[in-house]
C-alpha cells in the first residue's frame, strides 16, 4: 500500500473515531439532561457532580426559584407523620398554606449571628420535620448551618432536602454547642423558637 493510501486510511479512521465520539457525547448529554425531567431547572451534568451538588458551583436563581412547591405539596400529603413541618422556602411571593401546607418558620441555630442575649432555649435545633431550600443552606448569617451536620431523609426535587431531627439528634447537637438540653418529656408550654422573620424574606446568602 502506498504512503498516500495509508494516509487516507489513517485520516478516515480518525474521522470515524471523532464522529463516533461526538455521537456518544451528544447522546450522553441528552440522556443526562432528560433523566432529571421535570426538574430541569436544577440540572447540572455528572462532571460537575449532578443536580444534587449544583449549589457547590452556583446558587440562588441558578438552582431554586421555588419551582418544587407543588412537589412539596404532594410529599406533604403523602407523609402525614411529617407534622408539624418547618419550612425554609425560596419564593416569598407564594404562601405554601395556599396549597394546604401548614408550615412553621425555621428555628435559627446556635451559629447564627446576632444571638447575644438571646434565650438559648428559643434557639434550635429542635426535634421535628424540616424542608429546607438549598439556597437557605448558604445563608450568610449562618442561621441554618446546623442542617449541614445532618443527612436528609428525603428530597423534594433537587431544591429541598427533607430532614427529620429526633430528640436524641437535637440534644446531641445542643450538647456540642453548650446549649441546654431538651427534656425527654415535652413541657406543657413549648418555647417559641427564634425564627427567620418571613418566609423567604431576610436570609442574606453568600454567593
Amino acid at each position: 500500500m502506498s504512503k498516500m493510501a495509508r494516509s487516507f486510511t489513517v485520516e478516515g479512521r480518525l474521522h470515524q473515531a471523532l464522529s463516533i465520539g461526538t455521537v456518544l457525547a451528544l447522546s450522553w448529554s441528552t440522556i443526562s439532561s432528560l433523566s432529571v425531567v421535570p426538574h430541569s431547572m436544577s440540572y447540572f451534568n455528572a462532571m460537575s457532580g449532578g443536580p444534587g451538588n449544583g449549589t457547590k458551583h452556583l446558587a440562588n436563581s441558578n438552582t431554586d426559584w421555588g419551582q418544587d412547591l407543588l412537589y412539596l405539596q404532594t410529599w406533604y400529603e403523602r407523609n402525614l407523620k411529617a407534622r408539624p413541618l418547618y419550612l425554609g422556602y425560596d419564593l416569598p411571593l407564594i404562601d405554601p398554606k395556599i396549597l394546604g401546607i401548614d408550615w412553621h418558620p425555621l428555628p435559627v441555630g446556635p451559629m447564627a449571628e446576632g444571638l447575644i442575649g438571646q434565650n438559648p432555649e428559643e434557639v434550635g435545633p429542635f426535634p421535628g420535620w424540616y424542608a429546607v431550600s438549598v439556597n437557605w443552606m448558604l445563608d450568610g448569617q449562618h442561621r441554618w448551618d446546623y442542617f449541614k451536620e445532618l443527612t436528609p431523609v428525603d428530597w423534594v426535587g433537587y431544591t429541598m432536602p427533607i430532614y427529620h431531627i429526633t430528640l436524641e439528634q437535637a440534644n446531641t447537637m445542643r450538647r456540642k454547642y453548650g446549649m441546654p438540653l431538651l427534656p425527654l418529656t415535652p413541657p406543657t408550654t413549648q418555647p417559641t423558637p427564634t425564627t427567620s422573620e418571613t418566609l423567604g424574606g431576610t436570609h442574606d446568602r453568600d454567593r
